[in-house]
Parts: C-alpha cells; structure tokens; sequence
C-alpha cells in the first residue's frame, strides 16, 4: 500500500508536507470503481445496483454527487463481498431523486474513489 501524502504551501519556501494515516496508524485503502450493473434506474421503485471495484470493505459508503451538491446523497452497502471488489446497494424510491450524479466509494469519508456515471430517471 503505498502512503496518501498532502502538499500544503508553507508561508515560508516550500511545502509543508503532511501524510495522512488512521487512528490505529495504518494507511487508508482508497477504492477504485471500475463498473455498475446498471448505469440508470426509475425513481418509483427499489432497486439492487451492484457495484465492480476493489478496495470495499465494511466501512465503504458510496456518495452520490449531484449538479447542485457535492456527496449530498450517501448510502452503505447491503453486503460486501469477501474479496472486497464488489459491493450491492438498495435504490430506495426518491433516493436520490432524480436527476444525473456521479458515484464515488469512501472507506474513511476523507478519500474518495474515481467517479462513475449514474441516472435516476422520474417515471411519473
């Protein structure tokens, strides 16, 4: 794994440089999404997405960022698989609304995965 390292432009020459690392001192596992088993779904029923990837565990929420809000819709995984590169979630009715959004993966809420694709088409 390697390490998650932040620049921060020093008052002084240079940068400051700062490493992140959780509280048990271990380096977080950033995940990656490579694909969704569906890209769009109707907002007036509930629907099981599953999302390809790896790096997901039991901590691994997906973020849903619209054009108005950045991860204004967040949601935790149904279940993980043991090798942690796929993951299902429930698409409740209305959330999110409808509307187009990309989806990100966190394990810690601070780095986020590549972004993907998703619609949620208003069937009314």
């Amino acid at each position: 794994r390697g390490a998650l390292v932040l620049l921060e432009k020093s008052s002084r020459k240079g940068y400051n440089i700062l490493t992140l690392t959780l509280a048990n001192g271990q380096m977080p596992t950033v995940p990656s999404i490579n694909s969704l088993s569906r890209s769009s779904v109707p907002d007036d029923g509930t629907t099981e997405i599953t999302v390809y990837g790896g790096n997901f565990n039991s901590e691994t929420a997906l973020y849903f960022t619209g054009s108005e809000y950045r991860y204004a819709y967040k949601t935790v995984p149904k279940s993980v698989s043991s090798a942690g590169n796929s993951l299902v979630v429930t698409i409740s009715p209305h959330f999110p609304p409808p509307g187009q959004y990309q989806i990100t993966a966190s394990n810690n809420e601070v780095t986020h995965s590549n972004s993907v694709g998703f619609t949620v088409v208003d069937r009314n």
